[in-house]
């Protein structure tokens, strides 16, 4: 299974492409840990922006963009936090079932991502750079049958000496500002949840998952029908209903 993750997990929701993959495993972060700031290199630049990302650390992320606002790399950086944050209470309480809490599958910026990172293919022209996710190849015994990478590019540009991800050449990153209610409301949801965790609210992890999706229906108030997703993280809202 291919890992769209990749295009940045980018931008819009990066906990949200991940809530319903199965794709197994996790990535422990603590939250807010400052990371290495290494922006020599269009890949260096971009490993950078994840590593933050991964654990909160949104000082050396927008050390790592350019042409986004300050506070919008903030808010992502806080709902990546506050998803690991969930996931390591909701593990430490119910053991690996935890995970389905807070989306059941490997945390944005993981090492899926990095590995696919450093396999990607870089094309520097001047102070631009695009980094491509090399196709896969089907077959390795018969002729190279290459499948063209399901993802968008990640622009870069050069500012004095540092490569930064330019956020403003990248595809899905214009409507962040029309995101930030729901992802204000994800980062509500999953702190609260962590906190309600680890005071013994819930008896089991589907329990919290209720919780969660009650949270999210509390804080976004919906006019009319429910804009939430049909499917939540690690729960289908049926089965979390039952």
């Amino acid at each position: 299974m291919r890992y769209r993750r990749f295009a940045l997990a980018l931008a819009l929701f990066p906990c949200f492409l991940s809530c319903n993959r199965r794709d197994g495993g996790s990535f422990a972060a603590t939250g807010g840990d400052a990371v290495a700031v290494d922006l020599s290199t269009p890949k260096a630049a971009a490993r950078t922006y994840a590593d933050a990302m991964r654990v909160g650390d949104a000082e050396s992320a927008n050390r790592a963009v350019t042409g986004v606002d300050p506070r919008i790399i903030k808010l992502l950086a806080d709902l990546g936090a506050s998803r690991n944050g969930l996931e390591a209470a909701a593990v430490k309480r119910f053991g690996d079932e935890g995970k389905r809490v807070a989306g059941g599958s490997e945390a944005p910026y993981g090492p899926s991502f990095l590995k696919l990172l450093d396999q990607a293919d870089v094309r520097i022209d001047g102070d631009h750079a695009t980094i491509t996710e090399r196709p896969a190849i089907q077959s390795t015994t018969g002729p190279a049958n290459a499948e063209r990478s399901a993802t968008p590019p990640l622009k870069l540009m050069k500012i004095g000496n540092d490569w930064k991800l330019d956020y403003g050449a990248m595809e899905n990153t214009h409507n962040l500002t029309e995101a930030l209610p729901l992802m204000e409301a994800f980062i509500h949801a999953n702190r609260e949840v962590a906190q309600e965790i680890n005071s013994g609210t819930y008896s089991t992890p589907t329990d919290a998952i209720r919780g969660r999706v009650s949270k999210l229906r509390e804080v976004i108030h919906p006019p009319g029908p429910s804009t939430l997703p049909a499917t939540t993280p690690g729960e289908d809202v049926e089965k979390a209903k039952a």
